[in-house]
């Protein structure tokens, strides 16, 4: 069961670029989401229903500006709430032990922000919810989800020309948490999180600074049938065996340039097209961590746009960078997040660090081949959506 919900998570990050491209309705986007809602539900029902759950929380947050000149998003706060369906694992599979028991499933988000610029928005994505510690009463943890959201309030050159942040109807959703669970009853859980929220369409379609907010809720879970977790965090940890990976990964991408952008433009034609190639070393601490360290080569087309036509070409599109590394394993899932410093670049037109996160799927006989989906930024403003591919080319 986990790893279909990996794999609905790969599907809902993969998807949304190519609905943005078509510009879909407001209403096929949301056919779209219940229809996917639709198809989990379904799977689960057809799986024992231990564990089974639903959590409601109300939100509170602020946005957090992208810089110093961002006056639009000072002081703007906002409030919602979630609605989770998901399933708390316990150990039928080898993958949810090692991974200290995760639950996994579906969350929609309502979120009003008090900006008139920016207005309110939908979102629905797949999350995952570990562990750091486990007791008998208390779990503390983190959550990774990915998803889509709906901007009614989009950038539009006569009806919102003031949005400068989100440039589309559909972009990508990305939450990332921590939390602090405790049972208060056999049924009923109360909980305590904060996360970090990313909305961007990865610079497909400008403008799109995107919205980054820093949130907190208070909510309650209720669970159908719980099911005790039968292992302790000290057996499990007697039971790591570590381990080395060096992995090559190559990741294109698209995106549209801030220098083809005017206020009086109405449509965008123009893609600048880029890619990366990596070359890093994981070194796994535990069963569901690992961290490491690379070097990547980068090229982006759009970074010639910063420069005079006679001095344009290749060369200039290219960059050399060094990252740090972190992942996280879900048997065949995995989240990967990067903090880069560029090396050397010939265009300085973004910040000198960057970051890059994403979901990742291993198949074959070994788990050496990998694909994916991650978003590179600069500052918390998304440079590209990456289409990953990889492998795992010795292990020991």
């Amino acid at each position: 069961m986990l790893e279909k919900t990996s794999q609905l998570t790969i599907i809902l990050a993969t998807l949304w670029q190519n609905i943005i491209l078509m510009n879909l309705s407001l209403t096929r986007a949301l056919i779209f989401s219940i229809l996917i809602h639709l198809i989990h539900s379904n799977c689960d029902a057809q799986e024992n229903n231990n564990n089974i759950f639903f959590e409601v929380a109300p939100r509170s947050g602020a946005v957090l500006p992208n810089d110093a000149s961002s006056t639009l998003l000072k002081r703007t706060f906002s409030t919602g709430f979630d609605i989770s369906f998901g399933k708390q694992t316990f150990g039928e599979k080898g993958a949810e032990i090692s991974s200290l028991f995760p639950a996994y499933g579906i969350t929609t988000r309502y979120t009003k922000y008090y900006n008139e610029i920016i207005g309110s928005t939908f979102a629905i994505y797949s999350f995952i919810n570990g562990a750091f510690l486990r007791t008998e009463k208390i779990k503390f943890g983190y959550q990774f989800g990915l998803g889509v959201s709906l901007w009614a309030n989009h950038y539009d050159p006569i009806i919102n020309p003031g949005n400068e942040y989100i440039g589309s109807l559909i972009n990508a959703h990305l939450d990332i948490g921590i939390d602090c669970y405790y049972e208060l009853s056999k049924n009923i859980d109360l909980y305590f999180k904060i996360d970090f929220i990313h909305s961007s369409n990865g610079a497909i379609r400008l403008p799109n600074r995107g919205i980054n907010s820093l949130n907190t809720s208070i909510g309650c879970r209720y669970q159908l049938n719980r099911k005790e977790i039968p292992i302790r965090n000290d057996t499990l940890k007697r039971s790591v065996k570590e381990k080395n990976v060096l992995q090559i990964t190559f990741a294109p991408g698209i995106r549209q340039s801030k220098k083809d952008y005017t206020a009086h433009s109405k449509h965008i034609d123009k893609h600048y097209y880029g890619f990366m190639l990596q070359a890093l070393y994981l070194r796994q601490v535990r069963p569901f961590l690992a961290f490491g360290g690379g070097i990547d080569l980068l090229f982006s087309d759009e970074l010639n746009r910063h420069l005079p036509s006679r001095e344009r070409g290749f060369r200039q599109g290219l960059c050399e960078g060094a990252v740090a590394a972190i992942e996280l394993c879900y048997g065949n899932f995995l989240i990967h997040g990067n903090l880069g410093i560029y090396l050397h670049r010939n265009v300085k037109a973004y910040t000198i660090y960057y970051e890059r996160i994403g979901v990742r799927y291993l198949f074959g006989t070994q788990k050496n081949i990998f694909i994916g989906i991650s978003i590179k930024a600069h500052g918390g403003s998304a440079d590209y959506i990456e289409w990953t591919f990889g492998y795992r080319f010795l292990k020991w």
